[in-house]
């Protein structure tokens, strides 16, 4: 009997290794999404148009964070994440999608749902409405504002020729208003089935090489003489040189009239001589004569 029990042990044993090594063990398939605990930030989402996203502390499904939209456009605004780069590498197939929602305004109960879109470069694929495009859903859920419900759906995503956009986002059913109201998310998810592959790493960009730009040299600046004014000297007028008398420079008209005057003065005395002969001796000569008596 013994024996028998020992070889059941054995062979126990033996189908449980053979079990253990016989069955291939996968890792879990990477996550799609970015932050999808909103652990750090709003780091990876967005809003749809323009409501206001926070990570608030106030709610949170898991760890310590949660996303909070309020002031909502439409009932698809809210956090949305694009995920083209990721979705374009891990390829077409199925995608299992999940979060949860708890409800934040005067709605007590609503259904939602998460939304995947795709954008085909080839425009015959899709929608006729909307050539090119296609939305992936997964069943509406009823949420409320108590407790934290489950969101989750599998998708099979397909597109034609390249993928030009793709984006994860949920939608609030508008019914009884509620899809205006204000809610919290978290613990999104999106992983693709039976992935086994490398996980997506975001590109590094290479660093941008600033060149060193040499200092332009300081040209001193060329210091301009200060031209010194010449001065224009007054000319003074030369004095006018009194000529000296000399023969040279005595007028013509001088010569002349001296000769004038000689000859004036030799003729009066010709004449006088000329008249003592006829007349008797001159009137100073009387002096010398006898005075003749009355």
């Amino acid at each position: 009997m013994k024996k028998v029990l020992t070889i059941l042990i054995i062979l126990a044993v033996s189908l449980s290794l053979l079990i253990t090594f016989s069955i291939p063990v996968f890792a879990d398939s990477p996550e799609v999404l970015t932050n999808p605990g909103f652990e750090e930030d709003m780091d990876g989402w967005v809003h749809y148009v323009k409501a206001t996203l926070e990570a608030s502390d106030a709610e949170h499904q898991a760890g310590d964070y949660s996303c909070h939209a309020a002031d909502k456009y439409s009932n698809s605004d809210g956090p949305r994440q694009d995920i083209t780069d990721k979705i374009s590498f891990y390829g077409k197939g199925q995608y299992k999608i999940s979060a949860y929602m708890l409800l934040d305004g005067t709605v007590s109960t609503a259904t939602a749902q998460i939304v995947v879109q795709t954008q085909s470069s080839d425009k015959t694929f899709g929608s006729k409405d909307y050539p090119g495009q296609m939305w992936y859903l997964t069943e509406f859920a009823t949420v409320n504002d108590k407790t934290w419900t489950k969101i989750e759906g599998t998708i099979d995503l397909s597109w034609a020729g390249d993928l030009v956009m793709s984006e994860f986002y949920f939608v609030v059913d508008p019914a009884d208003g509620a899809g205006m109201e204000p809610y919290y998310i978290d613990s999104c998810s999106m992983v693709k089935v039976g992935y086994t592959g490398a996980a997506f790493s975001e590109p590094t960009e290479a660093p941008t090489v600033t060149p060193t730009i040499a200092p332009t040299p300081t040209i001193m600046p060329t210091a301009s003489p200060t031209k010194v004014p010449v001065v224009t000297p007054t000319n003074t007028p030369a004095p006018s040189p009194i000529p000296a008398t000399t023969k040279d420079n005595i007028s013509p008209v001088l010569y002349i009239g001296f000769g004038a005057a000689v000859l004036l003065i030799g003729g009066g005395v010709a004449v006088l001589l000329l008249d003592k002969k006829k007349k008797g001796p001159l009137v100073e000569d009387l002096d010398k004569t006898e005075k003749v008596p009355k």
